[in-house]
């Protein structure tokens, strides 16, 4: 009987070895704010449950108002595929969860009986058992760790997810911005092609015009009109690109609250190149350094979605000092600390796990009861897993070197975007301050001296068609620079 009692003592001491594996999930992984909520729900998450796999439309207007700062408030709360990065990243919790349990104990009942006919003899024998195997070495904890290093992976993967996302929406909107200021520039420049196709029919028949002269004038107008349908179908594709990308329904209509020159001056006036992520001091080690796990920062375990996400400032977040902290090179080092824990893992995979074994057994013959102690141990001697541990050690070395060519690579984007903002917004401020004050001043003295009888009505047409292309070599300028600080802005990763 004291024996048995041992036995369901042991029997309760694995249930709380079972709540202490579930202490040791939460202390090593704090949670998520991104993962609070329906991520840590699953009842409430949406899709096969509900029936959808999609924000809901219920609450969006007919005509939605979109400014630049409301994009990335969108994409957090309704881009499905920014929400399938943060069920990764839960089912990556859920793993850790998973690595952190101990193996489970094994219970045996066995009943025996025995009879033997000459001379007569019966016995029989009832037993029990218990089997409980102990992993020694730090194998739960080195397998815990490397959950925890997989889930820092999980959230580089969609933070960067995020942010490339916020970029790719950003510059679909100021593509939006950009064509319906250009399509209405050539519309006029059409009207003005059509009012001096007017006047010069009109002159063909007094004969101040040959017909060689009218025949080139009449393909202009066409050729205007062939080009306003091109630039309304790129428009159509930026739009359906920023709605898919905004999860909206394709009946949704959009209205912009900015114009390529007030986006711009908007920009200027909230940064300047300076203030954009510095790049990281020449000749980095070429030895991978030891991930590092900050407390705030793009993939911080409390990070929630700070003003620039609720599209309040995002023109001028608090830029990170370094590189280093770009979402992509904390992939890079997100997974290099998974391999390195992989090494850890299989260092201490040889190392000899303990089976204890309790066992009780009653035989019904004889009324006497037995109780044994048994403990087993697996010898490493034909696998020391030193094969798996090369490997890893290969793996951590090849992802360092990745992690060397994602820093040159960061290192030659960034300074390729900071040299096109900084070539853009010089050639956007010239024209702004410059070059259009100046035409358009021009272009009103033409128009007083046409009102004067000084000048022809087609004098003012080419001065006219001379400031819109003008204004289009702007907005050119404008969508480089716009694309420029788009670019800068995922550089400058808020946090």
């Amino acid at each position: 009987m004291r024996f048995l009692i041992l036995l369901v003592s042991a029997i309760a001491a694995s249930s709380l070895c079972a709540c202490g594996a579930r202490r040791l999930y939460n202390d090593v992984m704090p949670e998520d704010r991104w993962e609070s909520g329906w991520e840590r729900n699953p009842a409430s998450v949406p899709g096969p449950q509900g029936g959808s796999t999609t924000a809901p439309a219920e609450g969006l207007p007919e005509a939605l108002a979109l400014h630049a700062t409301d994009l990335r408030m969108i994409i957090a709360e309704r881009n499905p595929e920014f929400r399938a990065y943060r069920e990764r990243v839960a089912a990556a919790r859920h793993a850790q969860e998973q690595a952190s349990s101990y193996k489970n104990p094994k219970v045996g009942l066995r009943a025996e009986m025995m009879n033997i006919e000459e001379p007569d003899f019966e016995e029989s024998n009832r037993s029990i058992g218990l089997s409980q195997p102990i992993e020694l070495g730090g194998k739960r904890e080195a397998r815990v760790r490397r959950a925890g290093a997989e889930i820092e992976f999980a959230r580089a993967v969609r933070e960067t997810k995020f942010e490339s996302l916020v970029l790719e929406s950003e510059r679909a909107y100021y593509s939006v911005v950009v064509e319906r200021a250009r399509i209405r520039l050539l519309k006029q420049k059409l009207s003005n092609a059509e009012a001096r196709l007017t006047i010069l029919t009109q002159a063909h028949s007094a004969g101040g015009v040959s017909d060689l002269q009218l025949a080139r004038e009449q393909t202009e107008p066409p050729k205007m009109s062939v080009e306003v349908l091109e630039q309304e179908k790129e428009l159509a594709a930026a739009e359906n690109l920023l709605r898919r990308l905004l999860a909206l329904p394709p009946d949704t209509e959009l209205q912009y609250a900015d114009e390529p020159g007030q986006a711009a001056d908007e920009l200027l006036s909230a940064a300047s190149a300076p203030e954009f992520v510095s790049v990281p001091p020449a000749g980095p080690e070429l030895e991978p350094q030891s991930p590092s796990k900050p407390e705030t920062g793009p993939i911080a375990p409390n990070r929630e979605p700070a003003a620039s996400d609720t599209g309040r400032e995002p023109t001028a977040p608090r830029p990170t000092t370094s590189l280093e902290d770009h979402p992509e090179m904390l992939i890079a080092r997100a997974r290099w600390a998974v391999a390195t824990e992989r090494i850890r893992e299989a260092q201490v995979e040889p190392i000899p796990d303990l089976d204890l074994e309790l066992g009780y057994m009653r035989s019904g013959d004889k009324d006497a009861e037995f109780g044994g102690v048994g403990i087993g141990l697996v010898l490493p001697l034909f696998n020391a897993n030193t094969g798996r541990i090369a490997e890893a050690q290969r793996e951590a070395s090849a992802l360092g070197a990745e992690m060397e060519d994602v820093r040159n690579s960061l290192t030659a984007r960034h300074s390729s975007a900071s040299a096109g903002y900084e070539t853009t917004s010089r050639a956007a401020a010239k024209f702004r301050n410059e070059i259009l004050p100046r035409s358009r001043a021009a272009l009103e003295a033409t128009r007083e001296q046409h009102r004067l009888g000084g000048i022809s009505r087609l004098a003012l047409l080419e001065e006219e068609n001379r400031i819109i292309d003008i204004e289009l070599a702007e907005l050119r300028t404008l969508a480089a620079f716009l694309d420029a600080a788009a670019e800068l802005r995922y550089f400058r990763h808020s946090q």
